[in-house]
């Protein structure tokens, strides 16, 4: 039994987090899912879905962030989660979870208070609930990926024309314009961030961030090798001098009568 648990405990610990905000993002819009059916869509209602309220109701105030995170249905969940995580992780590796969750947030502000503003003029309060804003944001900003510095891509051309046109025309044609609007203005706003995000990073250089340019420590310290150590040298004995003599004791004379040799030879 402990060799099940440890081989389980070993294999939950291999698993990474890899993208935080886009985990988070899946996993509250389940819950929202799941805690609306459990309140019979009353959190649908009253928290997740944006419509025309009142300035007063506290609750109006979220609902423009918390409109992005409602769903309908299980369809209508995974239709818009699964193109999230095809498309998020990469892009919160290549910009940063702060950037995404920021480009995220925006979005979802953008495209509810922009659906507020249609209601009044059209006078139809419809509700909007849905991720289909950050969804087409993900897809917009997906096709910066291989944006170099000077050039665009031709499938970023491509891409922005056939999306556009197909959601113009849907917004044109359709009776169900008002959730076309918000994939349209979702669009806008991955096309608006990559542009900016991307004119930021180019001076860095093609395809680098300016976040992945600075040098971060490593988790492990290096253990950097010290040179070797010089071999140790006596020190050279200084030479000896050789001793001076010592000075020779210089006798007296004696007072005996030196013996003088005269030529002739006699004493």
């Amino acid at each position: 039994m402990n060799k099940v648990i440890n081989a389980v405990k070993s294999g939950l610990s291999r698993i990474q987090y890899n993208s935080p905000v886009i985990l988070t993002y899946a996993l509250i819009c389940f819950g929202a899912l799941l805690l609306g059916g459990v309140t019979k869509n009353w959190t649908l209602t009253h928290l997740f879905s944006v419509y025309r309220s009142s300035l007063t109701d506290p609750l109006a105030y979220f609902r423009v962030f918390g409109h992005a995170m409602g769903h309908v249905s299980f369809e209508h969940y995974f239709g818009n989660i699964l193109l999230v995580l095809m498309v998020g992780p990469m892009l919160e590796e290549k910009y940063g979870s702060r950037n995404i969750a920021l480009m995220m947030g925006l979005t979802a502000l953008v495209t509810g208070l922009a659906h507020i503003g249609v209601v009044y003029v059209t006078s139809n309060n419809v509700r909007l609930s849905g991720g289909s804003g950050i969804v087409f944001m993900l897809i917009l900003l997906s096709s910066y990926a291989n944006v170099k510095a000077g050039r665009v891509p031709l499938t970023l051309i491509v891409s922005v024309a056939v999306f556009l046109g197909r959601e113009v025309v849907s917004v044109v044609t359709l009776d169900n314009n008002v959730s076309y609007f918000t994939h349209v203005l979702g669009g806008l706003c991955g096309a608006a961030f990559g542009f900016v995000v991307n004119k930021k990073t180019s001076r860095t250089g093609p395809g680098v961030s300016a976040e992945a340019t600075r040098i971060k420590p490593s988790v492990f310290p290096i253990k950097r090798k010290s040179p070797p150590a010089a071999p140790a040298v006596s020190p050279e004995p200084a030479p000896v001098k050789a001793p001076l003599p010592a000075p020779q004791p210089i006798t007296a004379f004696d007072n005996k009568e030196e013996e003088i040799i005269d030529m002739t030879g006699r004493h």
